[in-house]
C-alpha cells in the first residue's frame, strides 16, 4: 500500500526548479515471486527466480513541457518484471581463508503506458557480483581480516538508466576475553567511494542527468560484549529435506 505522504495531493518545493507532488490516484500493487534452487555437494547453490510486481510503484523525475520545473512524483507502472539466475559458491582453504562468491545475472523490465503525457518500456540485462573474504593467520588466531568486493553493471529504474557501481570494503576483527566473549571490529566501507550511481534519462523529450555526491565512504568501529556466556537465539530450521542436514 502507498504511504500517506505519497497519496496526499499537496506539493512541496525543493528549490526554485524542483518540486515533489503527491499522487491521490496511487494504487496498491501486488508482488508475485517464485524460485527454484539446486544444491550441489551440500554447499553450492544455483537458483532460478522470477519476480513480478503488478502496478509497481516508483518515484521518478519528470520535466514539465510548459514551465522550467522538475517534478518528482510516485506513480504506478503497468508492471515490473525480473527473471534471473543466481549462484552462491563458498569455499574454504584449511579453515584459514573463507571465501563466498555470489554471481547474479538477471533481465529486468519496467513498463508504463501513462507516465504523465508519455510512456516507456525499459528493459536491460544486469549483472551483480560479490566476493567476500575472511582470513585468519591460523585456526586459533584471535585476529581475522575481511576484504569484500561488489559490483553491479548499468541498471534501470523506470524510465531512467543507472550507471554501474562498485565498492571495496576491508576490516579487521579482534576476539578476546573469557571464552572469547568480546569482539572489536574496525571496518572501512566503500574505500574508493564508488557505490553511488549516476541517473540519466533521454527519452521522448526528457533529457535529465542526476549525479549523486558520493558520500557512502565510512569507517565503523564496533565493540560486542556477550555477558555471562550469552549466545544468540537459535533461529535455524530443519534443512534435512534439502539434503544439507548433518
Amino acid at each position: 500500500y502507498p504511504s500517506y505522504w505519497e497519496l496526499r495531493g499537496g506539493t512541496s518545493y525543493l528549490n526554485n526548479y524542483s518540486k515533489v507532488s503527491g499522487n491521490p490516484m496511487l494504487q496498491p500493487y501486488l508482488d508475485y515471486s517464485g524460485q527454484l534452487s539446486y544444491i550441489f555437494m551440500q554447499k553450492y547453490v544455483a537458483t532460478i527466480y522470477v519476480q513480478y510486481a503488478d502496478k509497481a510503484t516508483v518515484q521518478l523525475p519528470y520535466q514539465l513541457p510548459d514551465e522550467l520545473k522538475l517534478v518528482y512524483q510516485t506513480i504506478n507502472m503497468n508492471y515490473k518484471r525480473t527473471v534471473g539466475l543466481n549462484f552462491n559458491i563458498p569455499f574454504d582453504i584449511n579453515h584459514i581463508w573463507n571465501v563466498t562468491t555470489t554471481l547474479n545475472v538477471f533481465n529486468q523490465k519496467e513498463k508504463a503506458d501513462c507516465f504523465h503525457d508519455i510512456s516507456f518500456n525499459n528493459t536491460k540485462w544486469i549483472f551483480y557480483g560479490a566476493l567476500n573474504n575472511n582470513i585468519r593467520f591460523n585456526q586459533n588466531c584471535p585476529v581475522s581480516l575481511s576484504v569484500d568486493f561488489a559490483y553491479i553493471s548499468p541498471s534501470i529504474q523506470g524510465i531512467a538508466n543507472l550507471s554501474d557501481m562498485w565498492k571495496l570494503d576491508a576490516g579487521i576483527k579482534y576476539t578476546f576475553g573469557k571464552k572469547q566473549c568480546c569482539e572489536l571490529n574496525l571496518k572501512a566501507n566503500d574505500i574508493f567511494n564508488r557505490w553511488s550511481p549516476t541517473m540519466t534519462i533521454n527519452h521522448a523529450g526528457q533529457n535529465y542527468r542526476m549525479k549523486i555526491h558520493k558520500m557512502t565512504q565510512n569507517v565503523k568501529l564496533t565493540l560486542i560484549w556477550r555477558f555471562n556466556g550469552f549466545k544468540p537465539k537459535d533461529t535455524s530450521f530443519d534443512t534435512s529435506r534439502f539434503g544439507t542436514g548433518k
